[in-house]
């Protein structure tokens, strides 16, 4: 997962095209005219100086988010996807009942 913080005192506003973003994720995020049924490709509007929590990697391979990037107005913060333990747990012993 992918945090972005906008570093600069203006909305920030990347459009995210179909064939990069929706074909990279799985998951069409597209809405849907409703007067000619055509898809509209969805857009990532990010306040002045906010963060946006929770994208996908696949936001870092358009060219103006790296635009960007180089230019300071944004900053990334990945984080690594948790792996699971393959250590098992120890059994507890069954608990004893006092005896009478």
């Amino acid at each position: 997962m992918v945090t972005i913080t906008n570093r600069t005192r203006r909305m920030k506003v990347f459009l995210l095209p179909h064939d990069l973003i929706c074909k990279a994720t799985g998951k069409c995020h597209c809405g849907i005219s409703k007067t000619d049924k055509t898809r509209l490709i969805s857009s990532l509007t990010i306040p002045a100086e906010s963060r946006v929590v929770g994208l996908s990697q696949a936001i870092l391979t358009l060219p103006e988010i790296q635009l960007a990037i180089k230019r300071g107005e944004i900053e990334i913060e990945q984080k690594p996807k948790k792996k699971k333990k393959d250590t098992p747990k120890a059994d507890k012993p069954a608990p004893q009942s006092p005896s009478q």
